[in-house]
């Protein structure tokens, strides 16, 4: 008998330190005394068991569940205390897919007496699921689709119309509206040219829109006038931007380039110290520095600490 424990007490103690294993202090909720087994084993009888898998299924944290196309079948337990649940295909009629553990008919058919039958859709219509909607310049009328009543100059959108640019709906009608010389169309409204601005006072309706004036090295936008890129606006006229060097032209006048600042009419590099980072025209300190003066001197932390910008 002693031979025989002595034999069983090494398995006992492998057996108890593998069940240890597989269980995790819950880092969340955990309390002392409190865990929860690891992913793929399921509590029971206060243990931790290689949850069993069946055929057709996945794993899903501690339990599982079958694949698409397959459903749950059986007990969830035995008398025995196991699982006698199991994956079985589900049936997928014709014109049908699997959606989980449940099927849906494809585009086009509708569910009639667990089978898929195919849609009688009339013509001008499209289908959407299980049901038909008209196309777009159609809409239903019992089980048809008629096209939408429009006048001339209109375009169908959807169930309704609309006018086309430079035309205005008027109750049931497209009216054309009044567009002034060298001005264009826009939905029912109208706007100038580029390069001209509208003028209303003292003017007729064929003279509302007005040439603006371009200076040199300028280009239209809109009803305005912008200077090209190196060019700043004076007095009406678009001015070469002169500019110093390590600089570059903006719209009213110049900017240093990066690295360097503006010092009256000059750009000066910045004088950024050891440990320093340049940032336009300013300069910071790098992590685990920290700004005195005009330097950056090392942060002193402690061991087991790592640093975190300037402090």
């Amino acid at each position: 008998m002693r031979k025989i424990y002595s034999f069983l007490l090494p398995m006992l103690l492998i057996t108890s330190q593998l069940l240890i294993q597989n269980a995790v202090a819950d880092e969340v909720t955990a309390q002392e005394g409190e865990w929860r087994c690891r992913d793929g084993y399921r509590l029971t009888n206060d243990q931790c068991l290689k949850a069993t898998l069946p055929k057709h299924a996945v794993r899903v944290n501690d339990g599982w569940k079958c694949k698409t196309g397959y459903r749950k079948s059986g007990q969830r337990k035995s008398d025995q205390g196991k699982s006698d649940q199991s994956c079985e295909e589900i049936n997928v009629p014709r014109h049908a897919v699997a959606m989980g553990n449940v099927w849906v008919c494809q585009n086009g058919y509708e569910e009639q007496g667990g089978k898929c039958k195919r849609l009688d859709i009339p013509d001008k219509s499209v289908a959407l699921g299980g049901q038909w909607t008209c196309i777009n310049g159609y809409y239903q009328v019992d089980d048809k689709c008629e096209p939408v009543p429009m006048p001339d100059d209109a375009v169908s959108l959807g169930k309704d119309w609309q006018c086309v640019s430079g035309y205005r709906r008027v109750d049931d009608d497209c009216k054309a509206i009044d567009i002034p010389n060298r001005a264009v169309g826009l939905g029912d409204l109208w706007v100038c040219q580029n390069g001209h601005k509208q003028i209303d006072k003292g003017r007729t309706d064929e003279n509302k829109c007005k040439r603006i004036k371009l200076p040199d090295n300028a280009a239209a936008l809109g009803g305005e006038s912008a200077c090209w890129a190196g060019h700043r606006p004076e007095n009406g006229d678009c001015i070469s931007g002169e500019h110093p060097k390590h600089a570059f032209a903006i719209e009213d006048g110049w900017r240093c380039l990066h690295g360097y600042r503006k010092t009256g009419d000059l750009c000066t590099e910045v004088d950024a110290p050891k440990h320093a980072v340049v940032i336009g025209s300013e300069w910071r300190c790098r992590i685990g520095y920290r700004q005195t003066g005009d330097d950056c001197i090392r942060i002193e932390f402690p061991d087991d600490a790592v640093a975190i910008g300037q402090l």
